[in-house]
């Protein structure tokens, strides 16, 4: 302590040693007749070590509903928690009509922090090969791979941060917003009051999204 104070007069002390550095001080002996001893000390706490290494996995989500014309559903997600997003793709199939022309529908993502929208407006498949009408949206390399190697942290939870929080890798770690949109659903009524042959569709939503996730490993100094 550069003050020069006395800190403590306990017969035992513990220091804090949570954080790396150095801790000065001085032990002063006081055998109460006039005999005092100063010796001053130094004490190097070390950085804890750790070993990283990273780990692709898939995240899927699987939702299915119906929409009438002119509805709307969304959803929220946070798939970048504790992770490093790489690549999502999305896939919106509506049921298929009996009735022509197929509906119309559009997929929308959000990921507010990041200003990253995307849309898609679904197109009609194949009809002779029953292919269903669809809209995707896609994206990779959305952040760097993560640096792999030992590195020296106070604690895992400081490293954690330091490689999740790294400058120019940290797309999508906010709110994710999903949005589907009826625009038409054909062919409406031609006669006034009749009831609609066609008043929506049920679709099925299929998000898939790529991430690293740190694996940290603690390791002895050589």
């Amino acid at each position: 302590d550069p003050r020069n104070d006395i800190d403590s007069t306990d017969e035992r002390v513990y220091l804090p040693t949570e954080s790396s550095g150095t801790i000065l001080g001085s032990l002063s002996v006081d055998d109460g007749q006039g005999g005092i001893v100063n010796q001053q000390f130094s004490i190097e706490v070390q950085p804890r070590r750790y070993k990283v290494a990273w780990v692709e996995n898939t995240l899927e989500w699987d939702y299915d509903d119906y929409l009438a014309q002119g509805e709307t559903w969304s959803d929220n997600m946070t798939p970048g928690m504790g992770a490093r997003i790489i690549a999502y793709e999305a896939l919106l199939e509506l049921d298929q009509d009996i009735l022509l022309p197929p509906d119309n529908f559009t997929l929308s993502l959000n990921v507010v922090d990041d200003g990253h929208r995307r849309s898609a407006q679904t197109s009609p498949g194949n009809l002779t090969q029953n292919e269903s009408t669809k809209a995707e949206i896609n994206a990779s390399e959305l952040n760097p791979m993560g640096p792999e190697g030992v590195f020296d942290a106070d604690s895992e939870e400081q490293l954690l941060e330091g490689l999740l929080n790294e400058p120019g890798a940290r797309f999508g770690q906010g709110e994710w917003i999903w949005t589907i949109y009826a625009q038409n659903s054909d062919p409406d009524s031609i006669l006034p009051g009749q009831p609609d042959p066609d008043g929506g569709n049920d679709w099925t939503l299929t998000i898939i999204i790529t991430v690293l996730t740190p694996v940290l490993t603690e390791v002895a100094y050589d």
